[in-house]
């Protein structure tokens, strides 16, 4: 594997056009152990996150040996907490500015995994966000970070269309099998 940022990128989409061309099931793992600055966490996961020209074709998973990307909630906020939360936009992804918002929900079989309920206090809407989403947060990682960790940073590509096929249908483990 390669020693630069670019080397590993274009690697990387070498291997996203084949898994693209594959016929059944695929996905393939892709271990950066030689690139020094990827050592830090947030720098490795950044730098996967920008790589959106491959969203087509597959879906990039990452995993590192200081993986940290979720934190649990301090104990001190509950529902009711006023925070400061960033809002899903009309595109689906995080907005650029955070507002000022209450704890509606932490019942995670009603959000969701590693996700909150909050009500915007400016127009009462509520949305399901991801607890990163709360702004000024200084909480202990989530123990859920553990299953991302590995030895050295590495990205899972999982084929998109594998992806879509068991969209919406995960329940059913035959589809999963097929």
């Amino acid at each position: 594997m390669g020693t630069t940022q670019q080397h590993v990128a274009s690697e990387l989409r070498q291997e996203a056009q084949l898994l693209s061309q594959a016929k059944s099931w695929s996905t393939s793992l892709v271990v950066c152990a030689e690139v020094a600055e990827w050592q830090d966490f947030p720098t490795f996961d950044r730098w996967v996150s920008n790589l959106q020209d491959l969203e087509d074709l597959v879906g990039l998973v990452v995993f590192h040996p200081r993986f940290a990307r979720w934190p649990s909630l301090p104990a001190e906020m509950v529902e009711g907490s006023r925070v400061m939360a960033f809002y899903q936009d009309c595109d689906g992804r995080r907005s650029r500015r955070a507002l000022p918002a209450t704890l509606e929900s932490l019942d995670e079989t009603r959000v969701g995994t590693r996700r909150v309920g909050v009500r915007f206090l400016d127009d009462g809407v509520v949305q399901w966000v991801p607890i990163e989403w709360l702004k000024d947060l200084d909480p202990a990682p989530k123990v859920d970070n553990v299953l991302h960790q590995a030895p050295h940073p590495t990205v899972h590509l999982i084929r998109r269309a594998d992806l879509d096929a068991v969209k919406g249908s995960y329940h059913d483990v035959a589809n999963l099998l097929a």
